[in-house]
């Protein structure tokens, strides 16, 4: 199977594993010879050989082990922070895969394996605005644009695969930001310069009035007793839109400054003699960072 086909496989049966279906298709995995689920539960649980590859927040160590020892792969695994010294130490290097490693996760990898020799990576990048304040961390010596991290940030300003409840409370939360921040002008003046911190998504979840009275308890703001909510709230929705339609053109970038970016550490990767090969693994629908970088050892 090419590469790039196995890969994909790879990442769809992980992606199953948590679904309705998921322990049925696991077991079409398991070979006669090979632990059983129960087993590979039971090294998993306090106590047993894997419980210290437990990734409570994702799951996704506790997974690979499965995948692992339900397949008949002799797999080791190993809990470190791979942006310490201690990932150097702890690899053996030869075959490196980094699935959606955020920013600083990817870029810090490359950057660390590039000198081995005999390595050979498979690496999916994403949230390549991640881990820098200025300008984009380039791997190419030889590369003269430069991207700030505001146009850095374009490459992932994309939604696909949230579902429509998502959507629609992630709209939510932009407009009646965006309302609020109308109200406020309205109040204080044009130039009030007040840039309002990330505000929690649950906020959203009630009306339009009382977001603004949670946000304005926070900004130490104070709110006129008369106010026309209804107003501001669709004033906050004219605003959205505006905002998006003016998005259509610095988004129309957004695929090619993520080619630029892959770009970038595939010519950094063949520079130090590996074969480089740049394809996707899946469709946009399943994931909008869907490139995949194989880089090889030359010959």
């Amino acid at each position: 199977m090419p590469p790039i086909r196995l890969f994909a496989a790879i990442f769809d049966a992980c992606a199953r594993i948590d679904s309705p279906d998921g322990s049925r298709h696991i077991l079409r995995l398991h070979r006669p010879g090979y632990q059983s689920r129960a087993a590979i539960e039971s090294e998993l649980a306090s106590g047993g050989e894997l419980y210290d590859v437990r990734d409570v927040a994702s799951k996704s160590a506790d997974n690979a082990a499965r995948l692992a020892a339900l397949a008949g792969v002799d797999q080791s695994f190993v809990r470190c922070d791979v942006l310490s010294d201690q990932s150097a130490t702890n690899s053996k290097w030869g075959t490196v895969v980094a699935l959606h490693a955020c920013g600083s996760l990817h870029r810090h990898l490359l950057r660390q394996g590039i000198a081995e020799v005999d390595t050979t990576f498979f690496v999916a990048p994403c949230c390549y605005h991640l881990g820098f304040v200025d300008d984009y961390p380039t791997f190419n010596s030889q590369a003269t644009l430069r991207l700030s991290h505001s146009l850095t940030r374009i490459a992932v300003a994309q939604t696909c695969t949230a579902n429509g409840h998502d959507r629609r409370a992630r709209q939510r939360l932009q407009s009646w930001k965006l309302g609020i921040q109308a109200l406020r002008r309205a109040i204080m003046g044009p130039h009030d310069g007040v840039v309002l911190a990330a505000i929690p998504a649950a906020w959203a979840r009630g009306d339009f009035r009382g977001f603004c009275a949670r946000v304005a308890a926070r900004q130490q703001w104070d709110l006129p007793a008369s106010i026309d909510w209804d107003y501001w709230e669709r004033e906050g929705l004219r605003r959205l839109n505006e905002v998006r339609r003016l998005e259509l053109i610095r988004c129309s970038f957004r695929r090619m400054i993520e080619l630029w970016l892959v770009w970038d550490m595939a010519t950094a990767l063949q520079q130090e003699g590996r074969e480089v090969e740049v394809g996707t693994f899946c469709d946009v629908a399943v994931s909008p960072r869907n490139i995949l970088i194989i880089a090889r050892p030359a010959g």
